[in-house]
Order: structure tokens, then sequence, then C-alpha cells
């Protein structure tokens, strides 16, 4: 009898390629092995997880004669601190195309392309930062039917076209980007849910901000109480020297928040069916017209903006509609204390939320009160606010209401003098 006892040795013969794999580029040439082109060529090839591409020497410059291939698996291109270009006279960007999912670019200089500098095709979940992206013939950024991504810290300068076009995808993070001199900054078109956050979107031609036939169909009818659902949220941008600073054709249900305006044509422009927008509590001064409000567009409450040194503040164009009443109310001034009384004529039993800001070169915002109608169209303003601090002798009005801005007043003088009692209810309460 012969006993036979087999040995199974597990024997380590597993491919680099079925796992993350770590690739230098060695030769700044455009072709060649150790070229960008050939480790790009190399990932697309990889059976395994992303590929990290790093530059083994800074200071270099890669000049493309022909466009490089499209990216097909994840990769990490990572240039920090190395000052790398990539000089794409002769040909395209970098193109993140299907299959390439997660991966990121980063550190690069990416110059001079015929077409866009980076282009996210049918791809999701890219990190594209700490980029400058500049001179290029389309856009700086150009993202295709691809979600969930996050464009943040980068220069994009000077391109032809947009500096980021979003055309078609969701979900996207704009931020901590300089995006100046383009031809126009950032254009979301067709797109939803985005966010767009403290950017300095500066000197572009057209618009700083576009935003085209975009609508979240699932927003609550109350905007001015409710913010659970939006659909783009913008806030805290520093948008100057722009044509138009926030350019919205036929987009609803965004949400417009602390962001600081200056030197721009309009600061704001909503036309042609934009609804349901809130702009909230932003900075708008030293434009040609601060808000511009079509008659096709509705529902868009202005909520305590301090709005100062445009050359208008609010035009709010009504179309063959009758323009609302301009409410009639005085103020006065103790010194600390701000007491208004007057009427306001709108619809019958409506709730208006009237707005009061101080007038001295613009509109900042002082408080808010609630006035309701009675069957006859009317209702009483009748408040006092104490205040720290008040410069001017002039004070404005914007009224609200749940189917958004209804109406505003300018340059009502504050009368200096102490008010023993209210008039309002003596003079009008018996008549309401």
């Amino acid at each position: 009898m012969v006993n036979i006892i087999i040995f199974s040795f597990f024997i380590p013969f597993l491919s680099a390629t079925l796992f993350a794999e770590t690739l230098y580029v060695t030769n700044f040439s455009d072709v060649g092995i150790g070229t960008l082109r050939d480790a790009i060529e190399n990932s697309n090839k990889s059976t395994g997880e992303t590929t990290t591409v790093y530059f083994s020497k800074k200071n270099k410059i890669i000049s493309l004669e022909s466009d490089l291939p499209q990216i097909e698996k994840p990769i990490n291109i990572d240039a920090t601190d190395q000052n790398i270009t990539i000089d794409s006279t002769r040909s395209n960007g970098f193109i993140l195309a299907k299959g390439s999912d997660g991966s990121v670019i980063k550190g690069l200089t990416i110059i001079n392309s015929k077409n866009n500098g980076v282009t996210l095709s049918d791809s999701n979940n890219h990190v594209i930062t700490g980029n400058s992206i500049q001179k290029n013939e389309g856009s700086g950024i150009f993202v295709n039917w691809s979600h969930d991504n996050r464009i943040n810290k980068n220069v994009i300068h000077k391109n032809k076209s947009e500096g980021i076009h979003i055309f078609c995808s969701n979900n996207n993070h704009i931020f901590y980007n300089t995006i100046r001199e383009n031809s126009l900054g950032i254009l979301l078109d067709s797109s939803d849910c985005m966010k767009i956050n403290n950017n300095s979107i500066i000197k572009n031609q057209d618009s700083g901000i576009f935003l085209a036939a975009t609508s979240f169909h699932d927003n609550v009818n109350d905007p001015i109480l409710s913010r659970k659902k939006h659909n783009h949220v913008i806030n805290e941008n520093k948008i100057c020297d722009n044509s138009t600073g926030i350019n919205l054709l036929m987009a609803s249900d965004n949400y417009f928040l602390h962001n600081k305006f200056s030197n721009n044509g309009k600061a704001i422009s909503l036309i042609q069916k934009s609804c349901n927008n809130i702009i909230e509590e932003n900075n708008i001064e030293k434009s040609n017209i601060g808000i511009v409000i079509d008659h096709f567009s509705k529902k868009n409450p202005l909520i305590k903006n301090n709005i100062f040194n445009n050359d208008k503040n609010i035009n709010i164009d009504y179309g063959d509609e009758i323009p609302p009443s301009i409410p009639s109310f005085r103020a006065h001034n103790t010194g600390s204390t701000l007491f208004l009384e007057g009427i306001l004529h709108g619809l019958p039993n409506t709730e208006y939320f009237v707005q009061f800001s101080n007038n001295k070169q613009g509109i900042f915002f002082i408080g808010q009160i609630v006035v309701i109608t009675n069957p006859h169209g009317k209702g009483i303003i009748c408040n006092r606010f104490t205040i720290k601090e008040f410069n001017g002798s002039n004070i404005n009005a914007i009224i609200n209401s749940w189917e958004g801005t209804f109406g505003y007043c300018e340059n009502v003088p504050i009368l200096q003098e102490t008010i023993q009692r209210s008039l309002i209810r003596e003079k009008y309460g018996r008549r309401l």
C-alpha cells in the first residue's frame, strides 16, 4: 500500500494590476515608454483598481501633438506641487469617459486645448481639484451626462467658451474655484441639484452664472418659509464685474443665499418663467441694476437682502398686469426706536410679509412684519423696531406673499420726531 501525500502550496502569483497600481511619468515627450500617454494606455489595460500616476520631475511641459487616449478606467493623475503643464495646442484635453468613474485630476496646468481642457462624459464621481485650466478653445471643464462630481480649488481662466459647462448632469458640487475672464463663468444647462459655493466669479464677458431650463418639480408651494426642497443652492460666492452676475432663463426652484455681488451690469436677472426662486440675505452693490424680474417670472421672494449703491436697485416688470398699490406709511425715528405706520393695499384676506430696510445709499435690512388684509384688501402697517445704528433719511419696503414679490417702494422720508402714541389705529383702524 502506497500512501500518497499531496502538499498544496499557495504561490503568490498575482499580477500587480489586480490591485491599485502606481506609475511614474519619467519621459516628458508626447509618445514613448514612460510618457503620460503611455501611463493612460496602461491604466486603460488594467484589470485592477485605480491607477495612480505621479511625475518624476518638476517644472516640465508636455506638448501634445495628438489627442491623449480617452480615460476608460479609474485613474488618479497627481501633479501636486510639481508644476507640470499639459500644452494641448494640437490636441484635445483630458476626456474621462465611460468606465472611468472615481478618477482624480489634480495639480496640473492644462492649456491651449483645441476643445475643452477637461471633459467628463457619461462617467461619475470624479474629483477635479487644484488645477489651472486656461486658454482653451472650448470650456475649461465640460461635464456631459456625468453626476456626483466635485470641482474645487481650480483656477479656470481665459477660456474662449464657458469656464465650467454642466449639461444634463446632476448632483455636482462646484466650490472654492476662481473662475475669471472666460466668455461665461458657469453654465448650468438642463441639470439639477447643484451646489455652487465659495467661488470667486469675476470679469466674465457674459454671465457669472447662467441657469437655463432647470426645475425641481417636487418643490413645495411655500417658498418663503420652507427650504427643505430646492434645486440648485448657490451661496457664499463673490460675483463681480460680469455683464450679469446670475442670469436665470426658465430656471426655477433655486436658492441664492449670502452671495456678494458688485460691479455687474445686472446683479441678478430672472426672465422667461423663472419661478419659485428664493433670493435671501445677499449683498448687491455698485451695479447698473440690482435685481431684474420680468412679468413671466412669478413667486420669487426677495428676503433680507442688502441692495445698495446701484443705479437702480430693483426693477420688476409687471407687463400688462396692473402693478400692485404701493403701501402708504410713515416712518419716525426717535434715536433708538423706529416707528412705522400706514396702510397696505393688496388682495383680500391675504397674508403679506413686509420687509423694511434703511436707505442711505440703498437697502439695508431692518426687520419684517406680517400684514393680513381684510375682505376689502387693506391691511395695517404698525410696528416698531429697536435700532442700534441707523444711517440715512429714507426707508424702503419690499412686500412678499406666498406668490413671491408683490411690490416695493423706496425713499420714504423718515420723520425725526418723538411719537407719543401710535396714530395708525386712530386714523385708519375704524375704517378697516
